[in-house]
């Protein structure tokens, strides 16, 4: 986004849609509620390892930017307006839709181990079926 913000003559994403955005994803976590843990889990405490942590963060945000980027520069070429004012709306939905549909594969990634449950399942089905249907309702 900062990268975006940065190189381009306007947002990349409108502040609406941020908060659109950061509402449908929450609204869609709240069936990480109904995903239980696997029962090995349960068994023993959970040690914390903070440098697996780590590792996994750095790893993770890495591949997150370099989709983020990719996404920013195939915009940046399909919509080759999209640096001037006339594609500005076409930039907006695209990147709008890039990220509720990489949120919803985050949402189905995290899950260590086992098939998420149908909940979740289904909530990171809607949040990706919002996020492409979205920018096609009127007005």
């Amino acid at each position: 986004m900062l990268a975006a913000g940065l190189l381009l003559p306007f947002l990349p994403m409108l502040p609406a849609q941020v908060l659109l955005q950061n509402l449908c994803f929450d609204a869609a976590q709240l069936a990480l509620a109904f995903d239980a843990p696997a029962p090995d889990t349960l068994r023993r405490p959970l040690r914390l390892r903070p440098r697996r942590i780590l590792r996994f963060v750095v790893a993770f945000g890495l591949l997150n930017a370099v989709a983020d980027l990719t996404t920013f520069a195939m915009l940046t070429w399909v919509v080759p307006e999209a640096a001037g004012a006339g594609g500005e709306e076409a930039f907006h939905t695209g990147w709008f839709v890039e990220n509720l549909l990489t949120q919803a594969l985050i949402m189905l990634l995290l899950r260590p181990g086992r098939r998420p449950a149908v909940p979740l399942r289904v909530a990171a089905g809607a949040l990706a079926d919002r996020g492409t249907n979205l920018d096609l309702s009127p007005a």
